[in-house]
């Protein structure tokens, strides 16, 4: 499968799965989708309109079409470009003007290629696995006895089972 018919099989299983677990969205997408309505007047169709343009759009779209706005976009010479790295050694990141004379310089590159598919072993193995069988098994039981105690024991004693989880625990009073 071509890299493009891939990412159009990706953007639409994405969109199946907001779909299904429509009920399940998180607060924040909705806030997020109401705050690019206020400032750029976004539609919010919601997601069974939205899943909808997807089904019916996407399969339209040409490689060509993306390859037209692609052509685009690079003519534009108006971008934002910015760098992120730790507050320690800012004197090894790239200033400004050197960050953007990169970007430049590699926006003016012709000898960069396309990504070329290859093609990828269907299987994993070559040869099907015998099943084998359980020669033994370990049980690790987690047991809690607590009392009633005060809620700052309490606090401290689940801090503590937490950081701990890894390991058996056995609380006793």
């Amino acid at each position: 499968m071509a890299e493009f018919e891939r990412a159009k099989v990706n953007l639409i299983t994405s969109m199946e799965r907001s779909f299904k677990e429509k009920d399940k969205t998180e607060s924040s997408n909705y806030v997020e989708e109401y705050i690019r309505n206020f400032l750029t007047n976004e539609p919010i169709p919601g997601i069974e309109i939205e899943y909808q343009y997807h089904k019916d759009l996407l399969p339209a779209i040409s490689l060509q079409d993306v390859n037209a706005i692609a052509t685009n976009l690079n003519a534009n010479t108006n971008y934002v470009t910015y760098i992120t790295g730790p507050d320690a050694n800012t004197n090894t990141l790239p200033t400004g003007d050197a960050l953007i004379a990169a970007v430049d310089a590699t926006a003016k590159r012709k000898d960069i290629k396309a990504y070329e598919e290859k093609a990828v072993a269907t299987t994993l193995l070559k040869r099907t696995l015998k099943a084998g069988k359980i020669v033994s098994s370990i049980k690790t039981i987690m047991v809690l006895q607590i009392k009633v105690m005060p809620l700052m024991q309490l606090k401290l004693l689940v801090a503590w089972a937490l950081e701990s989880f890894h390991q058996q625990i056995y609380v006793r009073h």
